[in-house]
């Protein structure tokens, strides 16, 4: 990773976006990525949109939280030479995404934790890759890495197993 990864900020702070009438809670777009905060029915947050260097710095989080901005730079000043200022911007766009939370507004220093669990940001980036270059759809998408992914044995196995579990009806699952 490199310093040419970061998103320079873009003015103007979190623009309220009207929801949805059915379904969405509230949303924003944060720093004109078109970024949305989407809370379902159930009222849990949905992963929001982060960018390639918001991800280094959720990655350093989800290892071991909670952690102070300046704690964060430096585990990351010797892979991206990022100085404090930049993770500082890069974490605070992460709060108004909803993607990390200040554990005490109070503290000095603030320390930060995740808001949103690095599963449910794989998920969501996941959707999106397959989305935007797959149409949406699984088999082109598992193709492609057949063919161009150079797997171990063991991990062909293990990949057989998984593509095995994913068609066995429902109820069949429930029953190991």
């Amino acid at each position: 990773m490199n310093q040419n990864l970061i998103d320079p900020p873009r003015g103007g702070g979190a623009t309220l976006i009207p929801p949805p009438q059915h379904h969405v809670l509230g949303s924003y777009n944060c720093s004109g990525h078109g970024t949305a905060l989407a809370v379902n029915f159930t009222g849990s947050m949905e992963a929001p949109n982060i960018s390639e260097s918001e991800w280094a710095v959720m990655e350093i989080l989800w290892d071991s939280a909670p952690r102070s901005a300046s704690d964060v730079a430096k585990a990351l000043k010797k892979e991206t030479g990022w100085a404090e200022n930049t993770v500082r911007t890069l974490m605070t766009r992460l709060v108004e995404k909803g993607a990390l939370q200040v554990d005490d507004e109070n503290s000095t220093p603030k320390l930060y934790s995740p808001a949103v669990k690095r599963e449910a940001c794989v998920k969501a980036e996941s959707e999106s890759f397959m989305g935007r270059i797959f149409k949406g759809a699984a088999k082109p998408l598992l193709v492609h890495f057949a063919r161009n992914a150079k797997l171990t044995p063991d991990e062909v196995k293990e990949l057989k197993k998984l593509l095995d579990q994913s068609t066995t009806p429902d109820k069949d699952k429930n029953k190991n």
